[in-house]
């Protein structure tokens, strides 16, 4: 008995020092929304959209919502694109005949927006970011987007590998 409670004071001494060292990093999501919305440049009565990848920097979103109001924007709300990767027991075909009908539909939807905030993980590849890319081709509206490692929205130059996410993380 002895010798079990000296091991696990022993295990607590050199576990102790590992768990209080790791570091942990936090987003400052009021300041990051206030530069999003600040690129903008936001004229009083603009309409601002944000268009999310589920499940990625979602607790960013309602500070990003509220410096849109803030500014004096209109803030629209938020679209989510279907989430990747898609379930194996759905027929591709079926969702990529989906996706064309759906960018039709955005361009429409989408003609009255004058700003978008495209969030990490959204891609040219999802309607309703094409249909906005579409509408800034025309010469309408501008958006921000976030070239961050989820979902291809940042590109591996050649000889450059991209850092270890923590240290992204850390950076940004």
């Amino acid at each position: 008995m002895r010798s079990l409670i000296g091991g696990l004071i022993a295990v607590g001494v050199v576990c102790t020092p590992t768990l209080t060292a790791q570091m942990q990093f936090s987003f400052d999501g009021p300041a990051i929304a206030r530069k999003l919305v600040q690129q903008l440049a936001l004229q009083p009565g603009e309409k601002v959209l944000s268009v999310a990848h589920p499940g990625m920097f979602e607790a960013l979103l309602p500070h990003i919502r509220y410096e849109v109001m803030k500014a004096g924007g209109i803030d629209l709300g938020v679209i989510d694109v279907l989430a990747e990767p898609i379930s194996a027991a759905w027929d591709p075909a079926i969702v990529q005949k989906g996706a064309v009908a759906a960018r039709e539909h955005y361009r429409a939807m989408l003609r009255d927006v004058d700003a978008a905030i495209m969030m990490p993980g959204a891609v040219p590849a999802h309607p309703v970011y094409a249909a906005m890319q579409d509408w800034l081709k025309a010469g309408h509206g501008r958006t921000v987007h976030f070239h961050w490692v989820e979902n291809g929205s940042a590109y591996v130059l050649p000889g450059q590998p991209l850092p270890a996410r923590h240290q992204i993380d850390a950076l940004y």
